[in-house]
C-alpha cells in the first residue's frame, strides 16, 4: 500500500524526470530569461560576482549544494522543487 501512495505522488514528477536540465543550468537560463545580469544576482545574494558564475559552473557540475540552489531560487522568485524518482514504478 505505501509502495502504490508514494508511487501515485510521484506521476507528476516521472514526466519532469525525463527533461534535460538546460546546458547552461537552471540558475543562468532562468537568470537570462530575466534579463538579469551576474552583477544584479550576486548583488542580490551579498556575494561577489565572481561567486555567481560559480554558483553557476557547480550547478552545471551537479556540485552545488540545496541549500545554495534553494537561496538562488527565492532571489530568482522560483521555487526549488526536490524530488527521487525511481527509475522503475
Amino acid at each position: 500500500l505505501m509502495r502504490e501512495q508514494v508511487q501515485e505522488s510521484l506521476n507528476d514528477f516521472q514526466k519532469l524526470g525525463q527533461k534535460a536540465i538546460p546546458s547552461k543550468g537552471w540558475i543562468r537560463t532562468i537568470r537570462d530569461a530575466l534579463g538579469m545580469s551576474s552583477y544584479v544576482l550576486a548583488k542580490r545574494l551579498g556575494c561577489a560576482r565572481a561567486n555567481v558564475t560559480l554558483m553557476e559552473q557547480r550547478e552545471r557540475k551537479g556540485t552545488i549544494s540545496l541549500e545554495k540552489l534553494e537561496q538562488v531560487a527565492r532571489i530568482l522568485d522560483c521555487k526549488l522543487v526536490y524530488c527521487l524518482v525511481p527509475i522503475e514504478s
